[in-house]
């Protein structure tokens, strides 16, 4: 005879995996673009426009705002400026590197010496000296990107990112090339940079996600949902079991239009 208690614990199980599949395969038609409109996107659902839009806030509104949930006070922001054309830097470039005291040796262990870093798509500095450092999206889609580099240069970024896996993952985690490599290689190498250069300096590495900008659907709740995909892919681990030092902030442009 079956109990009512395992019961329940069965229903429970079955219900925890039928919404599970139910995520998974709503942000696959998102991700194949059968839930957003894929034409040329204008200024106000691009992400590199909004971020520009905040850091440059001539009322100071939208950028109080952003620095209110970093949670680090007033913030020397170093890009993207608008009296720098909105450059975006590399953390190895001479000047992130000589404000942070980034060297060489910084990054060659766990990243190629030739070729191109991360570019952020804002960095800023804290009272206390911290380097913030922003991966700003619009839409789903912008996650997924694969990794470009070299034979030579993959073998390390592979082996780095196996090595970041083994610290950070849960126990019952194992390493997918493919997601990793091809999928979310964008999230992960972002992960790497904040794991490496906390060595030389204090980091809060911030993923920023626009809500409510024109021909997006994507809620907060589905960001947040997504999101947790993408850690669970990776790490076998939730959003919010990550260091204090990684931030995911929903921000709502519709305040600001």
């Amino acid at each position: 005879m079956i109990k009512c208690k395992d019961l329940c614990y069965n229903n429970c199980n079955v219900y925890y995996v039928i919404i599970r599949i139910y995520r998974i395969a709503y942000f696959s038609l998102i991700l194949n673009g059968e839930h957003m409109n894929t034409i040329k996107q204008p200024d106000n659902a691009n992400s590199q426009i909004w971020i520009q839009r905040i850091i440059n806030d001539k009322d100071g509104l939208k950028k109080k705002l952003l620095e209110e949930h970093i949670g680090k006070g007033s913030l020397l922001w170093l890009s993207p400026l608008e009296n720098e054309s909105f450059k975006e830097y590399q953390l190895k470039d001479e000047l992130i590197a000589k404000e942070f005291g980034f060297t060489e040796n910084t990054f060659s262990a766990w990243w190629p010496r030739t070729g191109n870093q991360a570019v952020w798509d804002a960095i800023g500095k804290s009272s206390d000296n911290a380097i913030i450092l922003i991966e700003a999206k619009a839409h789903l889609k912008e996650t997924i990107s694969p990794c470009h580099a070299g034979k030579k240069s993959y073998k390390l970024i592979l082996d780095s990112f196996i090595a970041l896996h083994e610290k950070l993952s849960s126990t019952t985690s194992s390493f997918n090339e493919d997601l990793w490599m091809k999928k979310y290689y964008q999230t992960a190498n972002r992960l790497l940079f904040w794991h490496n250069i906390r060595k030389v300096c204090s980091v809060k590495l911030v993923f920023l996600n626009f809500v409510n900008v024109e021909r997006s659907e994507t809620s907060a709740q589905e960001w947040d949902d997504y999101n947790n995909i993408i850690i669970d892919a990776l790490l076998g681990r939730s959003v919010k079991s990550l260091s204090d030092e990684i931030m995911y902030i929903n921000f709502d442009v519709q305040k600001f239009i």
